[in-house]
């Protein structure tokens, strides 16, 4: 048995509310990322098991920044705070839920700890059901910041739907940069995928100096293979879609060859097949069903991936869009 590691498309957030509030000033927000030492979050509440994330998307995606990102600097932190007249110090108040991520209170604590270093104290509202949750996030009624996840392997998704304050999409919380919307608005109609990437790299670079959310980390996730699969790599969105067997699938189904993420294909899924539900017909890649669904179960295809990667190793990874 093979063991392989990677890290999760998921990122683990926090939703900032930038339409109200002392997170309505880009200051404050960029104070708590520069406040934050990630690699001590990871070491503590994740035991190592995740990977810092220093921009708003993974180094996975497609048009995902160079160079170091966000990194822990308090004394600016102290500063920018003092600036926008927090010198004597500041509350905020988080919503946190019980799961999804399930080690969102542990999360908040350390959090919480590393905050006070810059004289910022958190009020933890907890809220132990989960749909609940997503329903006041989705209403934006979230307090000053909430813990959340982002999942979309999509880079033009991420800023289109959460970020764009013209779409106000159902996670959105108010942020607005127009400099950043027009970098959207460019690379929609921009075809050159260097090019287009390059825009994306803008936009992560904006997104550095205002940022619209406090990211954190990238779990990171362990399969074991049976067989011998020399030079074996999950693609970027953590699902074994077919290096084996999955490629004839794609092309007969219209989903291309090409791959989410910077391992190739651009920022598009490209997924071999999928069942908005369990018992459902899979689902041609790229419908209209298929985008809109608000979950949706992948599956591998091709014989030597049943018979040798997949079966009795996990059960159909569900892809939670949000």
């Amino acid at each position: 048995t093979m063991r392989h590691e990677f890290i999760s498309p998921v990122a683990i957030i926090y939703l900032l509310n930038a339409a109200r509030g002392p997170l309505s000033d880009a200051r404050v927000r960029r104070a708590l990322s520069l406040a934050v030492d990630r690699e001590a979050l990871v070491e503590t509440v994740m035991q190592g098991a995740a990977r810092p994330l220093r921009g708003f998307v993974s180094p996975n995606h497609f048009g995902a920044g160079t160079g170091q990102g966000a990194q822990m600097d308090r004394a600016t932190a102290r500063a920018l705070l003092t600036e926008a007249g927090h010198g004597e110090g500041l509350t905020l108040e988080v919503d946190c839920p019980t799961r999804l991520p399930d080690e969102a209170e542990r999360l908040t604590a350390v959090l919480g700890f590393q905050l006070k270093e810059v004289g910022i104290a958190l009020n933890v509202h907890i809220h132990p059901e989960r749909e609940d949750y997503a329903h006041m996030v989705r209403r934006k009624e979230i307090r000053d910041l909430c813990v959340f996840d982002s999942s979309p392997m999509s880079t033009y998704r991420v800023l289109y739907e959460k970020i764009d304050s013209r779409v106000a999409g159902s996670w959105w919380q108010g942020y607005a940069n127009p400099q950043i919307e027009a970098l959207i608005d460019k690379g929609r109609v921009t075809t050159n995928r260097a090019a287009r990437s390059e825009i994306w790299r803008q936009a992560y670079a904006l997104l550095q100096d205002d940022p619209a959310w406090l990211t954190l980390y990238n779990p990171l996730r362990v399969i074991g293979i049976a067989g011998t699969h020399p030079g074996f790599a999950m693609p970027a969105d953590g699902v074994i879609d077919g290096r084996i067997g999955g490629r004839d699938h794609r092309q007969r189904h219209g989903g291309g060859t090409g791959r989410t993420g910077a391992s190739g294909g651009g920022d598009r899924h490209h997924w071999p097949c999928r069942l908005s539900r369990p018992n459902r017909r899979p689902r041609p890649c790229g419908s209209r069903a298929d985008q809109n669904d608000g979950h949706a179960w992948r599956r591998p295809v091709g014989g030597d991936l049943r018979r040798g990667l997949y079966t009795g190793l996990a059960p159909p990874i569900l892809a939670r869009r949000g």
